[in-house]
């Protein structure tokens, strides 16, 4: 069973590989991070995406906030929203190049275990046929022999019946000629 994707999936892993999902790296034409030589999602669901969308709400609403209350915007508070979001990337970073790398792996994983599996019902599929034909063999065999039994047994019965025969013949001849021995004893003697 073989998967449509496979061509992109035997380059997933390596620089070469570009997700037709995304956007940015279609447009681009190479992947932007490492960690898009794993990737399958769209720009929309990309956690870099969704990293940048969320620094910008909170930059928003920490200088929206800052600006209400303060009215104005100081280099203090630029600072801390910049360490505050560059914190945040890095621990989303690691997270996410984590999460995409155990994803590949089990993507391959799993198709490993679809192809093993196709494998498997090749073989099993095979063996069923070569079983079944094997079964058929012996029934033909057991009536073969089944016949060839019989005809003995059919044989050995009129061999016997022959032999009874005989036997009880040559118990009437000997009781026949009993009697011609005694009628000659009394005809002699």
């Amino acid at each position: 069973m073989k998967d449509p994707k496979r061509p992109f999936l035997e380059k997933m892993g390596t620089p070469e590989y570009i997700n037709q999902n995304c956007w940015l790296a279609t447009t681009l034409g190479y992947p932007p991070a490492e960690r898009c030589w794993y990737c399958e999602l769209t720009f929309k669901n990309c956690p870099f995406t969704q990293y940048l969308t969320i620094s910008s709400i909170i930059s928003a609403f920490y200088f929206g906030l800052t600006f209400l209350f303060e009215r104005k915007i100081s280099q203090n508070n630029v600072l801390i929203i910049c360490v505050v979001i560059l914190v945040y990337g890095y621990f989303s970073t690691k997270s996410t190049e984590r999460v995409i790398e155990a994803n590949f792996a089990e993507k391959r994983a799993r198709i490993a275990l679809e192809e093993n599996n196709a494998t498997l019902e090749i073989k099993i599929a095979g063996r069923i046929k070569e079983l079944k034909e094997l079964s058929e063999n012996l029934g033909q065999q057991v009536e073969e022999r089944t016949k060839e039994l019989q005809e003995k047994v059919e044989e050995l019965e009129r061999i016997n019946r022959l032999a009874v025969g005989r036997e009880i013949r040559m118990v009437e001849l000997k009781q026949k000629l009993k009697e011609l021995e005694e009628k000659i004893k009394e005809k002699q003697g």
